[in-house]
């Protein structure tokens, strides 16, 4: 009785005019948080995120039976609010900007007690994945900008890999530095791996990657600076085919291949 209780009050609240509900949702959010209040720029898009919210909630309660944590005419809304608090983390905005839009709807709408403690565990719970969703993306953006291509001469393509590059970044640092080879027909290919984190491990994954698509290889020749490179190649067996040649340094990889013309002629 209690929960048909509460649905047709919720029901009879989201009757009302949104807009206006939207407004005073974003208001009694505003009284809570500081930055709610001081980010006039960014209302525009909160307000139409919340009203997306209310929209959600006002749907489902259509023939809801129940409020109980995963109930199916919570799932729309909440995935809904969920969208909002990531959204937030990326302004970005403190947690409480999130647990201040949990609590303002809860006095809005006059929400029970299990409900609102629901949202706001939806909402940080939200807001800690966005948070850590925009770290992951910044480490592999940064990751990716790490690896360096560049022509050193017109016959030689370099790839320094630095730190300790993801499959992503591997990917990405390759196929630059592959392309780049063929945009100016280079014969030779330089690795270079000192700046690695762990070089045989990251120059193992540089040669399982090539191994898998050795065309771009066929008719150059591949030298490889690293740390004690020629113990490693020795027990690789991605390395097994390739024309992998071990300098000693980035100079010594020079000199070879400028006195060793084109690989392919």
């Amino acid at each position: 009785m209690e929960q048909a209780i509460a649905i047709e009050a919720l029901r009879v609240a989201l009757a009302a005019d949104r807009s206006a509900l939207v407004e005073r949702w974003l208001e009694a959010a505003a009284a809570r948080s500081w930055h709610l209040r001081t980010a006039p720029a960014c209302r525009v898009e909160l307000r139409a995120h919340c009203a997306a919210v209310l929209d959600a909630l006002a749907e489902g309660l259509a023939q809801a039976s129940s409020l109980a944590t995963g109930a199916a005419a919570l799932r729309e809304p909440l995935q809904r609010l969920s969208f909002v608090a990531g959204w937030i983390a990326g302004q970005p905005w403190p947690i409480g900007a999130v647990v201040a839009l949990a609590q303002a709807l809860r006095e809005v709408l006059s929400l029970p007690s299990a409900l609102a403690d629901d949202l706001v565990l939806v909402v940080t719970e939200a807001y800690s994945c966005g948070l850590r969703d925009q770290a992951l993306a910044r480490r592999r953006e940064l990751l990716m900008k790490s690896q360096v291509v560049c022509l050193l001469r017109p016959s030689l393509v370099a790839l320094w890999l630095v730190g300790d590059p993801d499959h992503a970044a591997l990917d990405d640092a390759l196929g630059r530095w592959l392309m780049l080879a063929v945009i100016h027909d280079a014969g030779h290919l330089l690795l270079e791996l000192s700046a690695a984190c762990d070089p045989a491990t990251v120059l193992e994954g540089a040669l399982r990657r090539l191994a898998e698509q050795p065309e771009p290889l066929v008719g150059r020749q591949l030298w490889v600076v690293a740390p004690e490179a020629r113990r490693w190649l020795a027990g690789c067996a991605a390395a097994q085919g390739l024309p992998i040649t071990v300098a000693e340094s980035v100079a010594e990889a020079l000199t070879g291949a400028e006195s060793g013309g084109d690989a392919r002629s």
